[in-house]
């Protein structure tokens, strides 16, 4: 099913689901420069509304990310039309039917803010992305306790790392549950790229000073996503070590908790471990059941790639499965399940 305008490029493609309604976000310039568009599905995705243009400003609107919770969906990405690249928010309190309040701009910095993620447990709405206001890439973090009305004008330096390159902390992801928060990002402080990983356990008012490194790889470790149920933590990213053995070899590995995040297995797992390049993976889990795509060129051209794991993590079915099949490169996956 062809969810965008097919005349046009669409991009980065975000989704969220609670019950039968599924909520899908991209960017594509069919309004004429790059926007934010949204289309949702009330029948279990069987059927999808015609698109709404979100940004629908005269500035470049890309990397757009939803979370639910209830009858509230939440919308962030970030956009240059206040002057440089800021993160923009907005929202809607009827289930995706309508978005009729003004949006917000959450980071209003001096330099650039890009990349934002997002999640929502009951009243409490978490913001993080990637930010160059302190003279090198930070990954900053907000939060709302009114349902996404209002921010406050704190924001947080999740990552505040002693690096001064510009490219320190990268790609941050974000999942929450009851009184939990947890943020994952890749971070080269450590020497090379790897995944760094803090929560809150206060519903997100307070982060430690401890941040773990879950990857801890020879090689750089890049574009992690993260997700919970119950006291599992899921968390998958891109990795390069296999290519210091086999060159022109990068996997997706996987990690988790079965805490609530407090402490991480040991063992990392290859879920790809082809010959071939496999990136950019998402990740979703209910129950017992995890789930992970991501794209891979082992067929010859990239394709969407999807496995599963019935049991926490523990295992996974070593059937892959081939969701795109199609001539043309696929890329970018995004998965959440209801």
């Amino acid at each position: 099913m062809i969810l965008s305008d097919s005349s046009v490029d669409g991009f980065n493609p975000a989704i969220a689901v609670s019950g039968n309604n599924v909520h899908v976000v991209w960017h594509d310039n069919s309004a004429g420069n790059s926007d934010i568009v949204y289309t949702r599905s009330t029948d279990g995705g069987a059927t999808f509304s015609q698109p709404i243009n979100l940004s629908n400003n005269p500035g470049t609107s890309h990397h757009p990310a939803i979370a639910i919770s209830g009858d509230n969906v939440y919308v962030v990405w970030h956009d240059e039309t206040p002057g440089n690249f800021d993160i923009l928010y907005t929202r809607s309190t009827d289930g995706g039917a309508s978005f009729v309040e003004l949006t917000k701009n959450l980071s209003n910095n001096p330099d650039g803010s890009f990349s934002p993620a997002v999640a929502a447990s009951g009243n409490n709405v978490y913001v993080v992305w990637q930010d160059f206001s302190f003279g090198n890439n930070e990954i900053l973090y907000t939060r709302s306790v009114d349902g996404g009305s209002s921010f406050p004008e704190e924001i947080k330096n999740l990552s505040n790392n002693p690096g001064s390159s510009s490219d320190i902390a990268f790609n941050p992801a974000i999942a929450a549950s009851g009184n939990n928060v947890y943020v994952v990002w890749d971070d080269n402080t450590p020497g090379n790229h790897e995944i760094l990983y803090t929560r809150s356990v206060d519903g997100g008012s307070s982060f430690p000073e401890e941040i773990k490194n879950l990857s801890n790889n020879p090689g750089a470790s890049i574009d992690p996503e993260i997700a919970e149920s119950g006291d599992s933590v899921h968390v998958v990213w891109q990795d390069f070590s296999p290519a210091i053995i086999t060159p022109g070899k990068v996997d997706i590995f996987y990690t988790r908790s079965l805490d609530a995040g407090t402490t991480f297995s040991e063992e990392q797992k290859n879920l790809s471990d082809n010959v071939g390049f496999s990136d950019v993976p998402a990740v979703a889990s209910i129950g017992d059941n995890v789930y992970v795509v991501w794209s891979d060129d082992k067929s010859g051209n990239h394709e969407i790639l999807y496995m599963k794991s019935t049991d926490a993590g523990t295992t996974f079915d070593p059937t892959l499965s081939n969701l795109s099949t199609n001539t043309a490169v696929s890329h970018a996956p995004a998965i959440a399940v209801s």
